[in-house]
């Protein structure tokens, strides 16, 4: 059995009764045809689902193959192809992702077969997956997001103001104003309660002279006493 899709030089030439010369060399190259059956898909795998939207489909190599043709539909029969890589289009490579964006949560079916300058391999098994499903989209209001319930709150009782009372009128100061004291607000208990006397002037006199006479008649008696001792 030939190797599918390989080239192969031939020739002839009579051996009886007498040993002829070597035709011209020909040449011919085998198709892939049917006898091909290897040709494996291996990724998306079969019934996998969440496929992205733009898969990388992947198959084996076959010997023979020059390239290779994909189809890609949304259903079985393949009459409503979305991918489609054949004659000048096909793959030269095992692996290929997807130029063409899928849709959310669909199925899809798919299939792939070799081929060369002159001919190409039966298809292959059909394989189909499911793309992921469409992300979940944002409220469709997100500066206005739901108001919060109301928190009621009691409210606070008012104040009635008092009438401001009459100041009293103030008496005209007598001749000699009275010793004034002032007391200091009520502080805490750490701190002591100030007063300050206010003294008149001729209080200030009158103090001075009573000093200076009790000076003088203490002279006076301690004279006398000094004088008595003496006799």
């Amino acid at each position: 059995t030939l190797q599918p899709g390989t080239t192969y030089h031939w020739r002839v030439r009579a051996s009886k009764p007498v040993l002829s010369p070597w035709s011209a060399r020909l040449s011919f190259t085998t198709i892939l045809g049917r006898t091909v059956s290897a040709l494996e898909l291996l990724s998306p795998q079969a019934g996998a689902r969440e496929v992205p939207q733009k898969p990388v489909f992947q198959w084996n190599a076959i010997v023979g193959a020059e390239g290779y043709e994909l189809l890609v539909s949304t259903d079985i029969l393949f009459t409503d192809l979305v991918v489609k890589k054949d004659g000048t289009d096909a793959l030269p490579v095992t692996a290929w992702q997807s130029d063409t964006t899928l849709n959310y949560d669909t199925t899809y079916y798919w299939k792939v077969r070799g081929c060369s300058q002159d001919s190409h391999s039966t298809w292959s098994a059909v394989s189909a997956f499911t793309t992921e499903p469409e992300p979940e989209q944002p409220p469709s209001n997100p500066g206005h997001p739901e108001s919060s319930p109301a928190i009621e709150t009691e409210p606070e009782p008012q104040q009635s103001e008092s009438p401001p009372t009459a100041e009293p009128n103030p008496e005209p100061p007598a001749s000699d104003p009275p010793i004034q004291v002032t007391v200091a607000p009520q502080l805490p208990p750490t701190l002591q309660t100030t007063v300050e006397i206010v003294v008149p002037g001729w209080a200030t006199y009158t103090i001075v002279g009573l000093l200076a006479a009790m000076v003088l008649i203490l002279a006076v008696l301690l004279a006398l006493v000094v004088k008595t001792r003496r006799f």
